[in-house]
């Protein structure tokens, strides 16, 4: 891992700052191939978050097991890193603030799959977080999105028990 991974990790702020100014790789990859983005995701650090964006880092730039920053975020229930990896404007589905006017940016599809077909939702979904549920079906995330293993967002939220995602998803078409 690289110094700027090391701050990603531990959310150190300052630290990732004065590394980026002094010429650290953004974009740098770990040995499973997660970008410091990834970490800072993966450990829920907003500001670092927002830092890295600024900065110039790629929000869509696979990592393991094909995830993005934003399936990190959303399988960690990190609600608000998942509206700023979203809100960036970087290659991400995006909901007009001032209506539900659904807009593309650069093209990216908020259902991208990892290597298994997990989209953001089914990882949101297994963790339980409603907020990130609804955040991202706001986004376009279809509920009905298929795994390679032909489980959706419904069978993940059902198998780990979390109730109010269960009723969350069925009560917006999940099948």
């Amino acid at each position: 891992k690289s110094p700027l991974h090391m701050t990603a990790v531990h959310g150190r702020f300052t630290r990732s700052q004065t590394l980026i100014q002094n010429g650290g790789e953004i974009d740098c990859v770990d040995k499973d191939g997660n970008t410091p983005l990834h970490v800072a995701a993966r450990y829920g650090h907003e500001l670092l978050i927002n830092t890295l964006i600024t900065s110039g880092a790629d929000a869509a730039k696979c990592g393991i097991h094909r995830m993005f920053p934003l399936h990190l975020a959303a399988l960690n229930a990190h609600a608000d890193c998942c509206r700023k990896l979203l809100s960036s404007g970087q290659k991400y589905s995006i909901v007009s603030l001032f209506s539900n006017e659904h807009v593309l940016s650069a093209g990216f599809d908020i259902d991208t799959p990892d290597k298994f077909g997990r989209t953001c939702l089914h990882a949101a979904a297994a963790g339980g977080n409603v907020e990130c549920v609804k955040l991202l079906q706001s986004s376009g995330a279809d509920v009905n999105k298929k795994d390679k293993y032909g489980r959706t967002p419904l069978h993940y939220t059902a198998a780990n028990c979390h109730f109010q995602c269960i009723e969350m998803l069925v009560t917006t078409g999940a099948n």
